[in-house]
This record gives structure tokens, C-alpha cells and sequence, in this order.
């Protein structure tokens, strides 16, 4: 519980903290998933450090699904560059809601849609807060995240954009 206090307070050290016990952590207790929940809904602190931790969790087989879902979610919310190559690892993984995160948080940094917070969520006013980027394009702006009832071909255009832009794709 004081774990996912400190997450949801934005602390770093206590993210990777979780990333290096993930094996360990039982995702079922109470504390367990208010761990997996801050990590999902609060965590929004787009320091480098913290990116890589989420990025790791969210790329990685070795990490329980719970949490390797909540990071990638995560990391969709969070419209910078620092996201965007693990978003783009996502975008090609086996997984379909994996998938999902890493168009939908490809999607919003290329539209440049603000980051998602627990204060902007209940309004959605993240999505008017817009810094369009260099990728921003028409044809980007009708492919926009969420893709709830886009299906396959939403998360197919993104994949597609994503092997075009190789210089998004290295991890730093």
C-alpha cells in the first residue's frame, strides 16, 4: 500500500522498485492491485527514468500481465517523446490489447493530444489541450485514439505508420 502511495505521488524510485520485485508481487492482495491501479491511472511523471521503468514492464514476457498492462497504459497516456519507442514495441507485439495502447498512445503523441491525468480524464480535457507535431497530418487526425469501435484496421494504419518513421524507434 505504501508502495502505490508513493506512485500515485509520482515517486520514481518506488516505480522501479515494482519493475525489480514484479515476480515477487502478489497482483491479487488489496495492495497488490492498488500497485497495478496507481501505476495505470496516477502515474503520469514523464521523467526519463520512469518511462524506461514503465517501457521495461510493459515490453517485457517476464512481467505479470496486470502490471505489464498497466504500465503500457501507462505510457499511452503520456503524449511526449520519451513513450514513444516502447509504444512502438507494443504496436508490434502478439498481444491485441498491447497492441491497443501502443496505437492509441502513438496515435495521441503524433495528433499531439495532452497527457492524461486524473484531473483531465472526467472532462477529457487533454484532448483539447493540442501541440499538433510534425507527424500530425490529416490522415493521422481521422486514425485518432481511442479505437473502441475501429477494430483491427485502427491498430493495422498505426503499425503501418510506424514501420515509416524508423527515427521513432530507438530506445534511449
Amino acid at each position: 500500500m505504501g508502495l502505490a502511495g508513493l506512485i500515485q505521488q509520482g515517486d520514481v524510485p518506488s516505480l522501479v522498485q515494482v519493475e525489480q520485485t514484479a515476480a515477487a508481487i502478489d497482483l491479487a492482495s488489496n495492495g497488490g492491485q492498488e500497485v497495478v491501479s496507481a501505476i495505470n491511472a496516477t502515474f503520469r511523471n514523464a521523467d526519463a527514468t520512469g518511462v524506461a521503468s514503465r517501457g521495461r514492464m510493459a515490453t517485457s514476457v517476464g512481467v505479470p500481465a496486470k502490471l505489464q498492462s498497466a504500465a503500457a497504459a501507462a505510457l499511452a497516456a503520456i503524449h511526449s517523446p520519451e513513450p514513444v519507442p516502447y509504444l512502438g514495441l507494443l504496436l508490434t507485439g502478439t498481444s491485441a490489447q498491447l497492441q491497443l495502447y501502443g496505437a492509441q498512445g502513438v496515435s495521441f503523441f503524433v495528433n499531439g493530444v495532452g497527457i492524461v491525468t486524473p484531473q483531465t480524464m472526467p472532462g477529457m480535457s487533454h484532448l483539447n489541450s493540442r501541440q499538433p507535431r510534425s507527424y500530425y497530418g490529416t490522415d493521422t487526425m481521422r486514425h485518432i485514439g481511442p479505437a473502441s469501435n475501429q477494430g483491427d484496421s485502427y491498430i493495422a494504419y498505426w503499425q503501418a505508420w510506424w514501420q515509416q518513421h524508423p527515427e521513432l524507434h530507438a530506445v534511449k
